[in-house]
């Protein structure tokens, strides 16, 4: 099953993270601890590093400012595709 990447809380303060560049593309599979998005914030820039070990199935925002805890794509299984993730 599909896990989400999200805009993590990197502060009490801080809302909303600006996607810089995605370090990974679609199809791309990575290990636990992968950075695989630059984020900045009102504070600095940081990467968002994978959760788990899979490939990213989806990248739903490349770009732009959103807040944290928004959905910006999605990691799965090396077998997964974007299909099972959806339905």
């Amino acid at each position: 099953m599909a896990d989400k990447i999200i805009i993590p809380q990197f502060g009490a303060n801080i809302e909303e993270a600006v996607i810089i560049e995605w370090l990974v593309s679609e199809g791309d599979l990575v290990e636990m601890g992968d950075p695989i998005v630059v984020v900045e914030t009102i504070k600095s820039a940081m990467e968002i590093e994978a959760e788990d070990d899979g490939k990213i199935l989806q990248i739903i925002h490349r770009s732009g400012k959103h807040n944290v805890g928004s959905v910006i794509g999605f990691i799965g299984d090396e077998d997964e595709s974007l299909i099972e993730k959806e339905g």
